[in-house]
């Protein structure tokens, strides 16, 4: 068995306010040295041969991370791409302040070379049980859709809801 590289964990309570930034550095920094142990996924290689990999890239991941990370890891019962997604069955009940009234804003336009990209991200959003489509009529709120390309991935979009007005009636 090959040894691994030496490679310093991630240090989770150093700073916290830099804990953000420290993780970027280091994931890239992981992502390195994943390379250069040929710890690749590759889109050409098979469905068995990637998920193979996938653990394989996970266990160094959590290994290179720590003991700490690996602990919180290991309490979390689903992970997916984002660590699972929220299965509560219950719905999230906001507290507005009935005194403000409710806004109904304007539709802004979406660039017509974004709009594929918008209803694409739209579908995977709503498949992930993040968002749902409003099923019951009209609503009281209504708040702006925008996209924008995000600028370390290319091809990939950034798609959010400009919250402002309604975040002024949530208690």
């Amino acid at each position: 068995m090959d040894l691994l590289p030496q490679f310093d964990q991630f240090k989770v309570h150093c700073d916290p306010h830099t804990a953000g930034l420290r993780r970027e550095k280091w994931i890239i920094r992981f992502e390195r040295i994943m390379e250069a142990i040929n710890v690749v996924s590759q889109t050409a290689i098979s469905a068995d041969q990637k998920t193979a990999t996938d653990k394989r890239r996970l266990a160094l991941l959590l290994h290179y991370a720590g003991t700490e990370v690996e602990d919180v890891f290991d309490t979390l019962p689903v992970w997916t791409t984002v660590f699972g997604t929220w299965k509560n069955e219950d719905q999230v009940k906001l507290h507005i302040d009935q005194s403000i009234q409710s806004v109904t804003q304007k539709h802004r336009r979406i660039g017509f070379h974004l709009r594929k990209g918008v209803d694409k991200e739209l579908t995977n959003l709503e498949n992930e049980d993040i968002i749902e489509p409003v099923t019951d009529g009209p609503t009281e709120w209504i708040s702006p859709c925008h996209a924008v390309p995000k600028p370390k991935q290319p091809g990939k979009l950034r798609v959010y809801v400009d919250m402002r007005a309604p975040n002024k009636a949530i208690l």
